[in-house]
């Protein structure tokens, strides 16, 4: 064979493998983009499905919120309301404290003597007899109380010393002053 005859077989040859290449690569690249497209769309399934989560978790959450806001409010409002009845409380206290303390006037009740009977039965009094108080000032009998009254100690610091309550201190100081009002 003649080196021109192998020139065109080379060319026909080299013409129908060009004619045929493109055809595979047009296949396989169709194939390709139907894969990328295949690929695409189950990305954008996932992302929508992703997106539906984010807005169900989204509104259950604005939900507890909402939830939480409320009971939130209501709790404080729950409290002012409990405030203002302590503070009503307070001032009707603090009015009642601030009114003076009167204590009824002591009634004396009338000492009977004994009857020579009672003295026979050991000192103890019948049924039906009155009982005689004890003798002595009100001052013997709260020598304590009246030394820290003197020393300027306030009502509050004799109840602690004392471990009286407020309002029997400020009894046995009344009681004392109108003792020592009836001696004069």
């Amino acid at each position: 064979m003649q080196p021109w005859q192998y020139i065109v077989l080379l060319g026909a040859f080299a013409l129908v493998c060009g004619l045929a290449l493109p055809r595979k690569q047009t296949a396989q690249s169709g194939q390709s983009l139907r894969n990328m497209e295949t690929a695409l769309d189950q990305f954008m399934e996932n992302m929508e499905a992703d997106h539906r989560e984010l807005v169900g978790l989204t509104g259950k959450l604005q939900e507890e919120t909402r939830a939480r806001a409320e009971n939130g409010e209501r709790r404080i409002a729950e409290l002012e309301e409990r405030c203002g009845r302590l503070e009503r409380d307070l001032a009707a206290l603090k009015a009642a404290a601030a009114e003076p303390v009167r204590p009824e006037p002591v009634r004396s009740v009338p000492v009977q003597p004994e009857p020579p009977a009672a003295a026979e039965r050991g000192n103890a009094p019948a049924a039906g007899e009155d009982v005689k108080p004890e003798s002595g000032s009100i001052r013997d009998r709260y020598a304590q109380l009246f030394r820290l009254r003197e020393q300027g100690k306030s009502i509050e610091a004799i109840a602690r010393k004392t471990n009286m309550p407020k309002g029997e201190v400020q009894l046995i100081l009344q009681l004392a002053e109108r003792e020592a009002a009836a001696r004069d």
